[in-house]
């Protein structure tokens, strides 16, 4: 993930539950994305807690 926030202006972070895409989770710049995520399941997998 650190990355992503290293060389990329914009990202997103998808959902995807049992090896399925379901979506995604937030997308935006990536200051936003890593420094002000809009969604938890962002702030959880950003620092690794989550996937």
């Amino acid at each position: 993930m650190q990355h992503v926030a290293r060389v990329s202006h914009q990202c997103a972070v998808p959902l995807a539950e049992q090896g399925a895409l379901r979506g995604i989770v937030d997308a935006d710049p990536t200051d936003d994305v890593f420094g002000t995520p809009k969604n938890q399941r962002t702030t959880d997998h950003v620092p690794g807690r989550f996937g």
